[in-house]
């Protein structure tokens, strides 16, 4: 029953009327088509249930501030709705979370225009994010949040964030990571998929005190990791060193420069990244002279010969390569030193062996003819020994090559005592053979194909007489360059008249003060024979 005052006289239709009073709650009257109402000198009106319905509808909540709700004293109106800005319920999350009526709250939109950033640690979101279970109070806040937003958990392990999921699907993860350098490098690859997803906000590495000093961390990764994770890499953040594993030779510089852009972005106190190069022995000594500018750098921490064949370098490489050769090798690369010169192959090996990784397996010598007849015995011995020793160790001399096409002289004696040197020398040169007897010099060949022999015979007179036409022949050849007579000078080098005809070349070769005598010359031939060199009888044989 409504009454209305002070009508008198009103005939009125009320079709479609709604009355609204906003106050705490809301009253609304709804009526439809009424009847006349008819009044006469009355101060009351009424109104059959039939004709009107008053209605009372529930009460509509007022979207509240955080400052309102925190000013509330912990009472908060069921069915209350937040609507705030991302920064002010990062700000506030504990003092929400800890308000014992904050069940009554329904939901929290945010106001800001775009996507907000949520701000918390992790050892304030305990247990799992996304478990419907857990009633963390303020985890239970994030779960009330109905608008989009970016949460940026801090204080994570890598192991925690890989695993951490969202509380809600309005929850966009930011993480920030936190953990050893040993933890994020065996997770590399997980971690630069969630960086690429843009899933991570940055990641700081711990120092280790108790393993470094001064306790510097080192994230040590594979050159395939840092081209595959430039997202991950640009949120790494702080004073860390940075080495680069796997690097190829001729990819040394690349690698390097690419690794200094990573620490340049991180804010790293380090300005120069360091790298572990692995390539095939033929690619190192290819790039060595690269390599031994990174190494004076300090940039190389170690060489792995990936083939596990032998740096074979020539001596100039290697007096130009000292800071290379200083450098770590991992499991003992052999070295074979070609082109050393005489001079330098026993004491080479100490620069090479000075480290103790590697070792002089081999050694070529390439040095003048003249060089090499003067250490002959010493690189015969060598050879001979299958490896010749120096202050540090031993080494194989494998190869003695000849430079400049010169001529090695050696007695007849040390042609036989340094056979096994004279047997390995390449290059062509002329091997003078002196002081060597008939029969040695007819039996004699040279050492190797390159060697050219040049024979100088000394024998008696009768040794020489009894072989005139095999002495001819070789003089034919060229091998066979002098002959000398051993015997006092009363002795004759006796030849017939055939022979003096036949071998006029042999005659050219026989040096020194000798005498010949000729057997068998027709009486015509008397007065040429005469006018042989040295001739000292003729023996005229005619009828």
């Amino acid at each position: 029953m409504v009454s209305i005052s002070t009508i008198s006289n009103i005939t009125q239709t009320v079709s479609t009327t709604t009355i609204s009073t906003v106050a705490p709650s809301t009253t609304v009257v709804k009526t439809t088509t009424a009847p006349t109402i008819s009044t006469t000198n009355s101060s009351t009106v009424k109104v059959s249930a039939a004709a009107l319905t008053v209605a009372k509808a529930a009460a509509v909540a007022t979207p509240m501030s955080v400052a309102q709700i925190l000013a509330t004293d912990d009472k908060i109106p069921a069915g209350t709705i937040i609507k705030d800005t991302a920064a002010n319920i990062s700000t506030n999350l504990k003092a929400l979370g800890a308000l014992s009526t904050f069940s009554a709250v329904t939901g929290i939109t945010l106001s800001d225009t775009k996507a907000g950033t949520i701000i918390v640690a992790r050892a304030d979101l305990a247990g799992d994010l996304s478990d419907a279970q857990n009633t963390g109070p303020n985890l239970a806040v994030l779960k009330k949040i109905t608008s989009s937003y970016v949460l940026n958990v801090s204080g994570l392990s890598v192991s925690d964030a890989l695993t951490l999921k969202s509380p809600a699907k309005t929850a966009t993860l930011s993480l920030s990571i936190s953990d050893t350098v040993d933890n994020i490098s065996a997770s590399l690859t997980a971690l630069q998929t969630a960086a690429k997803a843009k899933a991570i906000a940055s990641v700081e590495i711990l120092i280790s005190y108790s393993t470094t000093f001064p306790p510097k961390p080192n994230l040590t990764i594979t050159a395939a990791q840092l081209k595959a994770s430039p997202e991950l890499l640009a949120t790494i953040k702080g004073d860390y060193d940075l080495t680069i594993t796997g690097v190829l030779a001729a990819d040394a510089v690349t690698v390097a420069g690419n690794a200094d852009k990573v620490l340049k972005a991180s804010g790293s106190k380090s300005t120069q990244a360091k790298v572990a190069i692995s390539d095939a022995s033929a690619n190192l000594v290819k790039s060595i002279a690269t390599l031994e500018i990174a190494a004076t750098a300090g940039r190389l921490t170690s060489i792995t010969v990936s083939d596990g064949k032998a740096l074979v370098v020539t001596q100039t490489q290697i007096k130009a390569s000292e800071k290379f050769l200083n450098v770590t090798f991992t499991g003992n690369a052999v070295v074979e030193a070609k082109e050393v010169s005489v001079a330098d192959f026993v004491t080479l090996e100490g620069s090479i062996e000075d480290n103790q990784s590697l070792v002089l397996g081999k050694q070529s010598i390439k040095d003048t003819a003249a060089n090499i007849q003067a250490k002959l015995d010493q690189l015969d011995a060598a050879v001979e020994a299958g490896s010749a020793t120096s202050a540090s160790g031993a080494f194989v001399l494998s190869n003695i090559a000849v430079s400049d096409k010169g001529t090695i002289t050696v007695t007849n004696s040390n042609f036989l005592k340094d056979l096994d040197a004279l047997k390995v020398i390449s290059g062509a040169y002329k091997l003078n053979v002196t002081d060597i007897n008939v029969s040695d010099a007819l039996a004699i060949k040279a050492p190797s194909k390159d060697a050219t022999l040049a024979i100088s015979v000394k024998d008696t007179a009768a040794n020489i007489a009894a072989n005139w036409d095999k002495l001819q022949a070789a003089v034919k050849a060229k091998t066979l360059t002098s002959i000398s007579v051993t015997d006092s000078a009363s002795s004759l080098l006796t030849m017939t008249a055939a022979q003096l005809k036949a071998n006029v070349d042999v005659l050219k070769v026989v040096t020194g003060d000798y005498k010949l005598s000729v057997t068998g010359v027709a009486a015509a031939d008397v007065a040429k024979t005469l006018t042989t060199k040295n001739i000292y009888s003729v023996e005229v044989k005619d009828t």
